[in-house]
């Protein structure tokens, strides 16, 4: 397994810890809202609120992580026609 490969792994793990902790977050959060002292229309309101903000925090999440794809998409561009020029030179060459 390559070097490059390695990294990538690492960075999916990351990225399945950081989605796995805010999922937890969230449940937590819900399950505190739904089990406080408020009567039912409290309790539905607060767990509309929170469920617009945790839509609005993923989409968020989601526009980031897309953004980062991308940077990283565009820094490898670079990378790979810088490799594919040394192979022409090579073939060139021969």
């Amino acid at each position: 397994m390559s070097n490059n490969e390695q990294n990538n792994n690492g960075q999916n793990n990351g990225l399945a810890t950081v989605l796995a902790l805010f999922t937890g977050f969230i449940a937590g959060a819900v399950m505190g809202l739904l089990y406080a002292p408020n009567s039912g229309a409290e309790t539905r309101a607060k767990v509309r609120k929170t469920s617009a903000d945790v839509k609005n925090q993923t989409v968020e999440f989601a526009q980031q992580t897309i953004g980062a794809i991308k940077e990283g998409a565009q820094t490898l561009r670079p990378r790979q026609s810088d490799a594919t020029d040394s192979e022409d030179e090579t073939t060139e060459e021969t």
